[in-house]
């Protein structure tokens, strides 16, 4: 029985030196060493994550739609019906883009209360837009205009405004609301 013990010992005790030289003459077979710990990554936040990509959204829409109502409104501070469908024709393909990329942006469940703030601030500048376009349809420049002020103004003048903001959702992405929305 001890002849047998000893076998066994020398046996796996052999074993055990040609694993750790790499069981045999060729280095390359050789098992890899141990690679030093790896630092954990920080963790990602699904929420901050999508405020971040909403954010670059709404960046660069502003970018593309940014100063048509002032434009429209420098000779006489006064936007005519004309300006209005100009305004309307020229931001369409940028809105187009945005819906369609906020649309595919992903909302996990960290953001659905900025998801919501930006839902509910876009169905208030919906009724404000419908308002504008109203006015354009009458021909009047003055209600027309406080019409844009108005919607412009609403990011920080209403509840919904508020609920972007502590959302942490930026001032720019008021802009989705500015224009016309299907």
């Amino acid at each position: 029985v001890d002849t047998r013990a000893r076998t066994m010992t020398v046996a796996l005790s052999l074993a055990l030196l040609l694993a750790a030289c790499g069981g045999g003459d060729d280095d390359a077979s050789a098992p890899a060493a141990p690679a030093a710990a790896a630092t954990p990554a920080a963790a990602s936040d699904p929420g901050a994550d999508w405020l971040a990509a909403m954010t670059g959204l709404c960046g660069t829409l502003s970018g593309k739609t940014s100063g048509l109502t002032y434009q429209a409104s420098l000779s006489d501070n006064q936007i005519t019906p004309a300006e209005h469908a100009m305004i309307a024709q020229t931001a369409k393909p940028a809105t187009d883009d945005f819906d369609a990329a906020a649309a595919a942006l992903p909302v996990p469940p960290q953001a659905a209360t900025a998801k919501r703030a930006f839902d509910d601030f876009l169905a208030l500048q919906k009724a404000a837009y419908a308002e504008l376009d109203a006015a354009a349809n009458a021909g009047d420049r003055v209600a027309l205009t406080q019409a844009y002020g108005v919607l412009q103004g609403q990011y920080a003048g209403t509840p919904e405004g508020a609920g972007m903001k502590a959302a942490r959702l930026p001032e720019k992405c008021g802009y989705r609301g500015a224009y016309p929305q299907r």
